[in-house]
């Protein structure tokens, strides 16, 4: 609209630049000096003079009360503006300006927008006769100026209709006579609608007009053209009469129908049927135009002039025809149009329509099939425009059994499939389907409220949705089933794996009104384990399904018991024992939490009894060489359950193992080895190896006493010891290997064995010897002594 402002306002720079000084042209007129101009009588429209575009007419209001009519014409669309003047040196006069339709209806009237208190209209006219009516108070003189500039107004809406398929639903051919009705004469090729700022212009474009055989007024004489508008949704008729043969669809009832033909043009507004509108109708090269004043349009059907829908429809124009349509007959004819289907022409259903607009998604050939001979309906055909789609699918319907839905809807004749799209409360997409009928069926999940979405599809193209929203409740309780245990359960609830479930809900109490309740919670799992209850009682437990969108299912409330606290039998084992202990062990017994540790002498005499949590226990204080009976029992002290005992038998080691005490090397060859006395012991059993293992055994032997001196070759030695009791035929485990070294023979004995070849100067060395001899045995024989206190002590 800024644009066409501006436009408008260039122009109107342009013509007045040049109107002023046409306005300046000396005539000088004093009122005494006033009478009728040279243009009366033209006071009525049947008296109008003729005015040309550029044209400057001076004239008089004269006597007063004088009205003078002007008649002009606009060959093309044209800017005209209209003004009255003062007369140079006369400043007197105040006109009211009038222009009117070639009918005498007003299109425009100013009073005071021209210089001082005359008056100035700008217009966008059409192609037309025009009158002007001039009032004036008073007497006066006055100057009228007329002019227009040939512009084509904006273009709101366009559409190419396709070349040669001016055959109906596709079968229809021209009337025989050629030369009256040449091919193309029916074929549309363009339809545009204009805004003039006082006029709505629409244009039809054909291949050809043909001849005017009727020699009509408005230059044609073939064509019968209906241009069909839906200016406001929700109102309007679907009725075109019996003329077209064709409805239109609700979606797209008209509210504006224009009926032209070369001899006449009918409009008729919805809103107000027996208003009374003049159109101006002319044709131009192959076009036909009609232009409506603004003025004359209801103001709601104005609102929405920008989203306004069209049809066009062209028939044959049949003057002798009640309805102006020339007939279509099966067989084409010299006046009439051929390739009617037989069925539909018998029953009065076949469309007289040669060529129409068709929106992209129905083709014209499919849209004047659409006849219904058994019922004798009209075929139903669709508007253009702006941004139109495919209408929405009506008379959706929906039945719930269950969890299953039925939608059923009017079918199309032009959709080539559905599609069914199912939407969860958070818009997310549950399920889609296509079905080329006109229902479905679709299985739904329970627990949630469920928006159903149908839209028809064709070409390409998806119509607006139709809705229906479904409620599906969780109707249904889950089953459970219960897997008890002594002290706990496994609660499974068993339900299908709907997308719309959200959890699990439960209850474990000891009462079946769920009062006393233990254990409760959600999960996200079916399964769920329950502990901490009592053995051998009653418990009861109830579960639900909770959806992911508000919905909960019935409780199941099931009963159960726990069964007894069965504990296993531990198995004790020997882990290790001496002469005076035993140390036992045992695997960990479920739901145990304690342990109870008896153990009896060979004579049933009970020396250690004791509990522990542990899974271990040392005894000690036992006697050596005694067999003992080591019994345990699991104990649970919360419900005060016992298992059986489990035994094992352990003998203590009957004698001491001995400890090396010491090794020294008196002499050359020789060691002398002590160790500690064993209670009980009668003799010593000593072995020597050359290795740790005692693979390699040199000396074994037996003593009753707790040493022994032996003679070894110089190496490296490993002995061991253990006692002997010859009453009990037992023996005390070995003693740790302790390690003898055997040297070879030092300096002193080489000296000493060699002395006779050394002469007197060898004193030194002997003294030496000596020396070294004297320590020798002192450190002996302090070992020796410490070993016998120690023997003693034990």
């Amino acid at each position: 609209m800024a644009e066409r402002s501006l436009a408008f306002a260039l122009i109107v720079i342009v013509i007045s630049s040049m109107i002023v000084p046409l306005l300046s042209l000396p005539l000088v007129l004093s009122q005494s000096a006033l009478s009728p101009d040279s243009y009366e009588p033209d006071n009525s429209i049947e008296q109008a003079k003729e005015a040309l575009l550029g044209d400057v007419q001076n004239r008089t209001i004269y006597p007063a009360g004088d009205v003078d009519y002007v008649y002009f014409y606009v060959e093309q669309w044209s800017f005209v503006i209209i003004e009255t003047a003062p007369v140079e040196g006369y400043d007197g006069g105040d006109t009211i300006l009038i222009l009117e339709d070639s009918h005498g209806y007003l299109i425009k009237s100013d009073d005071d927008s021209g210089t001082g208190r005359f008056s100035k209209i700008t217009v966008f006219l059409p192609r037309g006769k025009y009158y002007i009516q001039v009032r004036g108070r008073g007497t006066f003189a006055y100057q009228l100026y007329i002019y227009g500039v040939p512009k084509s107004p904006e273009v709101v809406y366009s559409v190419d209709d396709p070349k040669n398929d001016d055959h109906g639903p596709g079968s229809y051919v021209y009337p025989i006579d050629s030369e009256n009705f040449p091919k193309g004469a029916f074929d549309m090729t363009k339809f545009e609608v204009y805004y003039a700022q006082d006029f709505i212009g629409f244009k039809v474009t054909f291949q050809t007009l043909g001849p005017n055989i009727y020699n009509l007024s408005y230059g044609f004489s073939l064509q019968n053209v209906y241009i069909v508008i839906d200016a406001r949704e929700g109102e309007g008729d679907t009725s075109l009469g019996d003329g077209p043969r064709v409805s239109l669809a609700e979606e797209d009832a008209w509210d504006i129908l224009i009926r032209v033909n070369g001899n006449s043009c009918d409009v008729t507004f919805y809103e107000s049927p027996y208003a009374e509108v003049t159109a101006a109708v002319w044709s131009e090269g192959s076009s036909i135009n009609v232009a409506l004043k603004v003025k004359d349009i209801p103001e709601d059907y104005m609102k929405s002039f920008p989203s306004w829908k069209y049809q066009v429809l062209v028939g044959g124009y049949d003057p002798n025809e009640e309805s102006l349509w020339r007939d279509v007959d099966v067989y084409p004819g010299f006046w009439v149009f051929g390739g009617a289907d037989p069925s539909a022409h018998s029953a009065g259903v076949a469309p007289k329509v040669i060529d129409m607009l068709a929106p992209p998604w129905a083709s014209q050939e499919l849209e004047l099939s659409s006849y219904n001979v058994s019922k004798g309906e009209y075929a139903t055909i669709y508007c253009v425009g702006p941004s139109r789609s495919p209408p929405a699918v009506h008379g959706l319907i929906m039945e719930k059994s269950g969890l299953t839905v039925n939608l059923s809807w009017d079918g199309y004749y032009w959709a080539e499939k559905y599609f069914v799209d199912v939407y969860l409360p958070d818009n997310s997409k549950f399920i889609s389907k296509e079905t080329k009928e006109s229902s479905i069926s679709i299985d739904l999940a329970p627990g949630a409220d469920y928006r159903i979405s149908v839209r028809a599809y064709s070409n390409g193209y998806y119509s607006s949705p139709s809705e229906v929203n479904v409620s599906v409740p969780l109707n249904e309780a889950p089953s459970v089933k219960v897997s008890p245990s002594s002290t706990g359960a496994t609660i499974e609830i068993m339900f299908p794996k709907y997308p719309t479930v959200g959890s699990y809900e439960y209850k474990v109490a000891t009462d079946k009104e769920l009062k006393n309740v233990v254990s409760s919670g959600t999960s996200k799992s079916e399964k769920i384990t329950i502990s901490g209850l009592s053995p051998e009682s009653t418990y009861y437990v109830a579960a639900r399904i909770i959806s992911k969108y508000g919905y909960s299912s019935p409780w199941n409330i099931t009963e159960f018991s726990t069964g007894a606290l069965v504990l296993s039998k531990p198995k004790p084992v020997i882990q290790e024992k001496s002469y005076t202990y035993i140390a036992v062990k045992w695997d960990l017994v479920k739901y145990a939490d304690e342990y109870e540790v008896i153990a009896v002498d060979s004579s049933g005499k009970k020396v250690f009894d004791a509990t522990t949590k542990q899974t271990s226990v040392v005894i000690t204080g036992l006697a050596p060489g005694e067999v003992y009976i080591i019994q345990v029992r699991a104990m649970n002290s919360t419900y005060n359950y016992t298992s059986d005992f489990g035994a094992v038998q352990g003998m203590t080691e009957y004698l001491e193992s001995p400890e090396i005490a010491f090794i020294e090397y008196p002499e050359r060859g020789r060691a002398y080895i002590a160790w500690t006395n064993v209670k009980g012991a009668d003799a010593y059993e000593i072995q020597i190896a050359r290795d740790k293992a005692f693979t390699t055994i040199v000396y074994d032997n037996f003593t009753s006493i707790a040493e022994l001196n032996i003679t070894l070759s110089s190496g490296t030695y490993y002995v061991r010891v253990r006692a002997y009791s010859s009453a009990e035929s037992v023996y005390s485990a070995w003693s740790k290997a302790a390690e003898i070294n055997i040297p070879r023979a030092s300096i002193i004995e080489i000296i000493r064995a060699n002395i006779i070849y050394i002469g007197a100067g060898a004193g030194g060395v002997v003294a030496l010897f000596i020396v070294l001899r004297i320590l020798k045995k002192r450190r002996a024989k302090a070992l020796k002594e410490k070993a016998l206190r120690q023997m003693r002590r034990k």
